[in-house]
């Protein structure tokens, strides 16, 4: 135990070396060989590797992946995820220093990013992390850009969660972004698209069995794995690695991890975050177990009828009760499907009537606001009176009133005596103008 320990120390520095940065086939065989020892050395090996900050070390390869190319697989890449899988998650302490050092992001971050043939190791990895309850929070505050290839099904994923969240305490989804759970049923989705289980109508297409689906393969064609999407041509070396990874992943794996995630999290808690469209998906990946297990009883009906073998009436009855039951789920997560379908097609179109609505009452108010209306209000002798003494009292603090005051005030300085002094002189003034004017006649009555 104690030179397992010591050869953990030196694989860890050996692994931080020049030589194992420079050659790619030195940094595997160092991951490999503290894997192995980490597995059969047991406890003491996995206190040296995380008192020696291994866990610290081991993340960071990972993260090496995501920096350098995510989108091509590679045999240390492996190694390490595999290194971390064995060194680090049989401990509770290592669990929590993985947590710690951002180790959830660094992993939902591969699934992500990283090319679909390492998706089976990284599930396993995320599986056995969500095990450990600490690790619920980290997983639901991850989120990210929508991809491209989801774009729309996230889309209506946000939309129907808002439509439902508003008359519920859950958090609303935040738009263009995916969630970590969300991120789990895109996986699921592409073996459903590959196999057909599911319809056009998102309901289950084989309620016999579902799993088969449409009779779609459930095995990747490594043949076009040299060839990626923005790579071109490989060299020939690479491309049979990349082909050797390709069939050495069994795409039947990511079924039974994914729904291994969603068990450790807990169908009802990661339901309560989903819109109509992931949920009904999630209601699927729910029986999935029932269902593999509707699948052997087929099987083994199908191999006795097949070698002429007629087994006991209880094995008759158990059978056929195995896939009887299977076929009840089927018809049940159907019914629950069309359920959640049909009333998020409803709310949809309850929200879109109530938006036009909104848009025509605001139009016909607009419309309103530009035409005179004529105040036709009828008031009592009460209110007329008090809008009378309102208006004389405006009346009296306006412009004209307060200049006619000023200009009474110019000419009639003397107040009442001025007055009448003023009329005098007006009278005077008349009288003059008067005699001009006949002054000017004279001349005209002379002629």
């Amino acid at each position: 135990v104690f030179a397992g320990q010591g050869v953990v120390l030196l694989l860890l520095q050996l692994l931080q070396s020049p030589a194992a940065a420079g050659s790619a086939e030195v940094k595997q065989g160092v991951l490999l060989a503290l894997s192995e020892l980490c597995a059969a050395g047991g406890k003491k090996c996995l206190v040296a590797l995380r008192q020696a900050d291994g866990v610290g070390l081991l993340l960071k390869e990972c993260e090496d992946l995501l920096e350098s190319d995510p989108a091509l697989p590679s045999l240390p890449g492996l190694a390490a995820l595999d290194c971390l899988w064995r060194c680090c998650l049989p401990s509770a302490r290592s669990r929590a220093q993985l947590l710690a050092v951002d180790g959830m992001d660094v992993l939902l971050g591969l699934l992500y990013k990283g090319n679909k043939y390492m998706r089976p190791v990284i599930l396993s990895i995320l599986a056995d992390l969500l095990s450990d309850q600490r690790s619920h929070p980290f997983f639901h505050e991850w989120h990210a850009p929508v991809p491209p290839t989801m774009q729309s099904n996230a889309n209506n994923s946000i939309v129907s969660s808002t439509i439902s969240s508003t008359n519920s305490s859950s958090k609303r989804p935040r738009l263009n972004v995916i969630i970590a759970s969300q991120l789990l049923i895109a996986i699921w989705r592409e073996q459903d698209a590959a196999r057909g289980m599911s319809g056009p109508d998102g309901l289950l297409a084989n309620p016999v069995r579902p799993l088969a689906g449409a009779g779609g393969p459930s095995k990747w064609d490594v043949r076009d794995a040299g060839v990626m999407a923005g790579y071109g041509l490989l060299k020939e070396e690479r491309k049979a690695l990349l082909q050797r990874i390709a069939g050495a992943s069994n795409p039947d794996l990511l079924l039974d991890k994914v729904y291994a995630c969603f068990a450790e999290l807990g169908f009802e808690t990661v339901l309560s975050a989903l819109g109509p469209d992931d949920a009904a998906t999630l209601q699927f990946i729910r029986q999935y177990v029932k269902f593999r297990q509707g699948e052997v009883w087929q099987d083994i009906h199908q191999e006795f009828a097949a070698e002429g073998v007629n087994p006991t009436q209880d094995d008759r009855v158990r059978i056929a009760s195995g896939i009887e039951h299977s076929e009840l789920i089927a018809q049940q997560v159907r019914e629950a499907q069309r359920a959640l379908l049909t009333a998020a097609a409803g709310d949809k179109l309850a929200a879109e009537r109530a938006l036009y609505d909104a848009m025509a009452a605001q139009a016909a108010a607009d419309a309103q606001a530009k035409v005179y209306q004529k105040d036709h209000s009828k008031l009592t002798m009460k209110e007329r009176l008090a809008v009378k003494a309102k208006k004389e009292e405006m009346l009296k603090h306006s412009i004209m009133s307060s200049t006619a005051a000023a200009q009474a005030t110019a000419f009639h300085p003397g107040g009442a005596t001025a007055s009448m002094a003023g009329q005098a002189a007006g009278s005077s003034m008349q009288q003059a103008v008067g005699a001009a004017q006949e002054d000017q006649q004279e001349p005209y009555l002379d002629e």
